[in-house]
This record gives C-alpha cells, structure tokens and sequence, in this order.
C-alpha cells in the first residue's frame, strides 16, 4: 500500500466519520468503534486483494511506475 492511497483511505475514513457523527448527533461511543471497523475492513480487503490477485500487484506497479517515470527522468 503506498502512503497516497493511505492518505486518501484516511481522508475518506474521516469524512464518513464526520458524517456519521452529524446523523447521529455526535455519539462518540457509537462512531469510534464503527469507524475503526471500517478501516479495518478495508485493510482487510486491500491485503486479500493483494494475496489473490498477482494481476493486480502488477497493474499496480505499472501504473506507479508509470507516475514514477517523469520523477526518475528528472533525477537522470
């Protein structure tokens, strides 16, 4: 997992968060829990994905490189 898709797993997580809190009128013994279910869960699904789909590690690496490709050009 990189630190971008992390940053944007958690901006997401938050947001969901803030909702959550507003519909339930800022229950925080209800939300804390709730959310971090959340995260969890998508780690979850994230790694599994990760585990059973080598298409999908190399789809991965190809479009980072892709993104890498004018960083590294830059640095040569």
């Amino acid at each position: 997992m990189s630190m971008i898709e992390l940053f944007i797993g958690f901006i997401f997580l938050y947001i969901i968060v803030f909702i959550a809190l507003v519909l339930r009128g800022w229950n925080r013994d209800f939300i804390v829990p709730v959310a971090f279910s959340y995260a969890r869960n998508m780690l979850l699904n994230r790694i599994l994905a990760y585990i059973f789909s080598p298409l999908y590690i190399v789809g991965r690496f190809m479009f980072g490189l892709r993104l890498l490709n004018p960083v590294l050009r830059s640095l040569r």
